[in-house]
């Protein structure tokens, strides 16, 4: 995708959300925070951990990360260490 042309992803729709979604490991943070931007401009929703983990860190959002982390691990999955 050519940088600075998140916008014309946004009027493609939905065809353009796998390949935003792709675009939220890239090398470069700027182009992942577009990305995860035109992504919020289709109100796109992650539905797996592994692209809601890829989506968190594009958008630099730490605090959800982690609160997102804590409350799929549960009480259940905590185990003391041995």
């Amino acid at each position: 995708m050519v940088l600075r042309k998140w916008d014309k992803c946004v009027e493609i729709g939905t065809p353009a959300v796998k390949p935003l979604i792709a675009v939220l490991t890239d090398e470069n943070w700027e182009i992942r925070m577009a990305a995860a931007r035109a992504l919020d401009k289709l109100a796109w929703q992650p539905d797996t951990i592994e692209t809601e983990v890829a989506y968190r860190i594009a958008k630099q959002e730490w605090n959800q990360l982690r609160g997102n982390r804590r409350a799929r691990r549960g009480t259940a999955s905590r185990r003391p260490f041995r």
